[in-house]
């Protein structure tokens, strides 16, 4: 029973999303444009060589793709569910005879599957009709959804993180801020972490934000492994919620709402 409760919130969540049908166009239409810009950069930086396994054409591959995970991972940050710390509307929520770290989950797993058809796919076949760049093998191509699941699952504990800081700081906008200015860069949907000196490129490529983008977008193009990408995943995965779930413990003892 309560799984359904689960899949319902996500159901929901879709459906929420769903129903903003002009924001979607411009985003599509936003992620389309920079997704050819950024390729247009690539593609005239890279030339005739091979950068990291990047080659003119799978660099624009990983450009597209990587627009089109931006909302799926939340790129932007999560000011919804920060807002709602600050006005206190989230005691509601923590009242629900609910697990309050799975019902987010849900709500922010429907809202990620929402993002991957209407946000995802439009600029990734716009651009592949464009400059027709090759495309997955079938097994490849379902170890990158596979991956691409566990990116949104990492990506809604990362942003609860981030959010939950609201119940110890007058405004949390400022963390939400930093914690959007920093992964805009380390998830390599920007600038592909190939292109970054070796030394900071090892240690960012071990960090939750390429595990959210670069990783999966790797393993489609045909130069990561699926396993590596998966088990980096994983790994983050339960570290975020062990950490999530203590935040989330030591947060219900303090609970300020602002000018009330």
């Amino acid at each position: 029973m309560t799984v359904r409760v689960y899949f319902e919130v996500a159901r929901l969540s879709f459906r929420r999303f769903s129903t903003y049908r002009q924001a979607v166009v411009a985003g599509v239409f936003t992620n389309t444009v920079f997704g050819f810009i950024l390729a247009s950069v690539l593609r005239t930086a890279i030339g005739t060589r091979t950068i990291g396994g990047l080659t003119a054409s799978t660099a624009t591959a990983f450009t597209f793709l990587g627009q089109g995970m931006l909302m799926v991972v939340m790129a932007f940050g999560d000011f919804d569910e920060l807002e709602k710390v600050r006005s206190g509307e989230v005691a509601t929520a923590l009242m629900r005879p609910l697990d309050y770290s799975a019902f987010r989950l849900a709500s922010d797993l429907g809202r990620s599957l929402f993002n991957a058809f209407a946000r995802g796919v439009p600029p990734f076949v716009v651009g592949w009709l464009v400059y027709r760049f090759p495309l997955a093998a079938p097994a490849r191509f379902l170890s990158f959804l596979i991956l691409v699941v566990l990116a949104a699952v990492v990506a809604s504990r990362w942003w609860n993180i981030v959010s939950t800081l609201a119940f110890w700081m007058t405004d949390g906008s400022g963390a939400m801020q930093l914690g959007v200015v920093v992964s805009t860069f380390a998830t390599g949907s920007i600038i592909p972490l190939q292109f970054l000196p070796d030394g900071l490129k090892a240690v960012v490529r071990l960090t939750l934000w390429a595990a959210m983008v670069q990783r999966p977008v790797e393993v489609f193009i045909g130069i990561g492994a699926a396993w590596r990408c998966a088990l980096l995943q994983v790994g983050w995965i339960a570290l975020l919620e062990t950490v999530l779930r203590v935040e989330f413990r030591c947060a219900r003892r303090k609970l300020v709402i602002q000018g009330g």
